[in-house]
């Protein structure tokens, strides 16, 4: 099925500003959550649209997680395989809570 054109409208807009930053940073992309392996622990980056996108505007949020190997495992800065789905990482935060403001944030296209 083809991504509507509000998802289409968030996904141009993530490739031409946030996107290249999370490469650079070394992000690994996959869907529309980012990825980077620290010693440690992994940390994701998700791009969540608004449920009631529709039509040509869209809303959009950043879902922040750090995912910790279970036991004493380092990730050893590899990815693990598979890699963790944002619903399964206990430790996250949506973006808003890490502003000024202190709450919920979706930025308007």
């Amino acid at each position: 099925m083809a991504p509507s054109a509000s998802a289409s409208l968030i996904d141009l807009c993530v490739e031409q500003s946030l996107g290249p930053e999370l490469r650079r940073a070394g992000y690994i992309k996959k869907g529309r959550t980012y990825y980077l392996a620290l010693d440690h622990c992994v940390l994701l980056v998700n791009i969540q649209g608004s449920q009631w996108n529709s039509g040509e505007s869209a809303r959009f949020t950043l879902n922040l997680a750090v995912h910790f190997p279970e036991g004493p495992e380092k990730t050893g800065g590899r990815l693990p395989s598979p890699l963790p789905t944002l619903h399964k990482v206990p430790m996250q935060a949506r973006i808003g809570i890490l502003m000024p403001k202190n709450k919920d944030h979706w930025w308007e296209l």
